[in-house]
């Protein structure tokens, strides 16, 4: 199914997850892809499609970088807290 543009230009396939044998082969040859998980009518907006992986890539990177961070500052308070309370507190698992 060949799709055009509103300049009436061929519509690049973007390899939506519409199509299970598209499917299967991004799955097999690239893993998912951002841009693939957009809603067609917004990626005929878009002019550069490898831009747009790019800054989703940079999002994602980003925002990943975020979670690490805080998850690491979580599990440092964690054993913080483990480490101060007493040992025998500890072994029976009863709490105050």
């Amino acid at each position: 199914m060949l799709q055009l543009l509103s300049n009436g230009q061929p519509r690049p396939t973007h390899g939506g997850p519409a199509d299970p044998a598209v499917v299967s082969d991004l799955r097999r040859c690239h893993g998912w892809l951002g841009v693939d998980l957009l809603p067609a009518g917004l990626l005929d907006q878009v002019t550069n499609l490898e831009g747009l992986r790019w800054v989703l890539a940079g999002f994602g990177a980003f925002f990943g970088l975020l979670a690490g961070f805080f998850f690491q500052l979580l599990r440092r308070r964690l054993m913080r807290q483990v480490r101060a309370m007493p040992t025998d507190l500890l072994v029976s698992g009863q709490s105050d």
